[in-house]
């Protein structure tokens, strides 16, 4: 979409600076629409490209992260992911390793997979857990959330001491 917006504004300024006689004026107006075409289409092409990427930090992004989950070391966590989606996968690591460097502890291997089509970061904590769990699970999501990676917290974990993380599709 984006290369075809500037063909057509080559087009456009051919047509109108090269093999028309119009007036200044009118050719100044049709550079403008022209011009505000291929902006519009440029914006448009880079929203696209930032929707479609995959979710990732920047180190300071990294750092920032893990320094406001490190008060909660020795967390237990789970985490579960959609098999066979690259995207989910690398999300689940780039999480994973955040929660191994704030100190939090995994509680065994993964149970499960995802049903259905989830998306976002769900994290899920007990109804029934201690504040301090339930504080982890809200700076996470919080944390993940301020820094660009869309995150929701919910209450319908079972274990009461661990922060359940299921890492859907990118919304």
């Amino acid at each position: 979409m984006f290369w075809i917006g500037i063909v057509a504004a080559g087009i456009a300024l051919l047509v109108n600076f090269v093999l028309t006689k119009r007036t200044f004026v009118v050719r100044l107006v049709l550079l403008t629409l022209g011009l505000v075409g291929v902006t519009v289409t440029a914006y448009k092409y880079l929203d696209d490209q930032q929707r479609m990427a995959p979710r990732h930090l920047s180190d300071k992004q990294v750092v920032r992260v893990v320094a406001g989950l490190k008060q909660f070391s020795g967390q237990k966590f789970q985490m579960i992911t959609y098999p066979k989606c690259d995207e989910c996968s690398n999300t689940f690591i780039l999480i994973y390793n955040l929660l191994i460097q704030a100190q939090w502890v995994r509680d065994g291997p993964p149970v499960g997979i995802p049903i259905g089509a989830m998306q976002s970061v769900l994290i899920n904590v007990s109804n029934n857990a201690d504040a301090r769990t339930k504080q982890a699970a809200d700076v996470l999501a919080t944390a993940l959330n301020r820094e660009g990676i869309a995150a929701k917290l919910d209450g319908d974990s079972g274990n009461s001491a661990v922060v359940d993380i299921v890492i859907g599709l990118k919304p």
